[in-house]
């Protein structure tokens, strides 16, 4: 907008309003845009990234869950009686250990009595339970994962342990497991207690 004023002697002076231009945006007002637009972007790819890390991390604990609730149905059904070796109250479950040595951290010091499925030599339903149960847990992938039972009287308390450094701490303090030793704090953990 242009605003002409007379002085006194007759000449015209101009005066640019406070209007924007319309031709057009300045160059600075195009940069700020961009840069609110990739800050904007930026946001939305983070938030992104974390929801994909939390989505993985979910469906990693569900299979987990449902891993430990396997086991659980199977020692319902062999439940038996005490004295029967190949039975849960027997004793055949106490204190077995599960992992994958093909992909277990070489400092980890965990038990291991079942790491291969060349571990199972027998052929009583203790064992059979075992093996569908190693061979269940191996196949849903867990990163370097690892499973336990151990009893107490008639309770028994089952564990699925596995590495989610992606979307935990790695750095994290260790902390105590429900089967007893340490784990670090990248490793998260399932525990299921039932009484038979």
């Amino acid at each position: 907008m242009i605003v002409r004023a007379r002085r006194h002697g007759g000449s015209a002076i101009q005066c640019r309003g406070s209007r924007a231009d319309p031709r057009g945006f300045t160059l600075v007002e195009v940069l700020v845009t961009v840069v609110v637009t990739l800050v904007a972007f930026a946001g939305l790819a983070t938030a992104q990234v974390l929801a994909l890390r939390a989505a993985g991390s979910t469906l990693t604990r569900s299979q987990a869950t449902a891993l430990a609730y396997d086991i659980v149905d199977r020692m319902r059904v062999n439940r038996g009686e005490n004295g029967l070796l190949v039975t849960a109250l027997g004793g055949g479950y106490d204190d077995a250990t599960l992992c994958n040595t093909s992909t277990r951290d070489t400092n980890d010091q965990r038990p291991c009595q079942f790491g291969t499925l060349l571990a199972f030599d027998d052929d009583d339903r203790v064992t059979l339970d075992l093996l569908a149960w190693w061979q269940a847990i191996d196949s849903a992938k867990l990163p370097d994962w690892y499973a336990g039972i151990k009893r107490t009287d008639d309770r028994f308390l089952v564990a699925v342990q596995w590495n989610d450094s992606r979307a935990e701490n790695a750095s994290a303090p260790q902390r105590n497991s429900c089967l007893g030793p340490a784990i670090s704090g990248a490793i998260q953990e399932v525990c299921v207690m039932t009484q038979l």
